[in-house]
């Protein structure tokens, strides 16, 4: 399975987002996501066996306890190059990234059992979109969303999800991705892990 530590905006902001995705100008050869799998990815694990889910349980759950609740805020459009669309901060960014390299800690860690993680320079964002090839000049799309300003919300869990491995496609209608497990901000390290709802 492929494993990955994320934070989930919740409905009204995913609202107020699609709202304006819907409203921008559309593109070819671009690949929207889906917003039922809006995340913001903290660390990427890969390819993870499932003896290493435990013991990533374990140390994603102390990293949120060790973690207070926070306030987030995307605010306008990004790129890189011509490839990937997405939503950066407008606030939280601090905050946000300690709790990326907590996160990211836990790879090496479970290494052992499977779970090698990533190390790749941390940029916070909400993907949007990709594009397919030839690329599609994002540019004009990153200038129609630069004022998307969904409303602040205050970060409370940690969330495991799992992805489908490449090439492979999600049934029709379905998301993506699927949460394992999450973790209150803040909460005891022992706390049992739960669905996000």
């Amino acid at each position: 399975m492929i494993l990955f530590a994320a934070v989930l905006p919740p409905p009204a902001v995913v609202a107020e987002i699609a709202a304006a995705v819907e409203r921008s100008p559309r593109a070819e050869r671009l690949r929207w996501s889906d917003p039922r799998d809006w995340h913001l990815t903290l660390a990427y694990y890969g390819p993870t066996s499932p003896e290493a889910l435990g013991p990533l349980r374990e140390r994603l759950a102390a990293s949120a306890a060790a973690t207070d609740p926070f306030v987030l805020a995307l605010r306008g459009a990004g790129r890189f190059g011509d490839r990937v669309l997405w939503l950066g901060l407008g606030a939280g960014e601090p905050e946000i990234t300690a709790l990326a390299a907590a996160a990211r800690a836990v790879g090496p860690g479970v290494a052992a059992h499977g779970a090698p993680g990533e190390d790749r320079r941390f940029t916070p964002h909400l993907t949007l979109a990709r594009a397919g090839r030839p690329a599609t000049p994002l540019a004009p799309l990153e200038a129609a969303l630069a004022d998307v300003a969904p409303p602040p919300w205050r970060v409370r869990r940690l969330v495991l999800l799992t992805a489908p491995p490449p090439g492979t496609a999600p049934q029709p209608g379905s998301p993506r991705y699927t949460a394992l497990a999450s973790w209150p901000l803040g909460g005891p390290a022992t706390a049992p892990a739960t669905p996000p709802g």
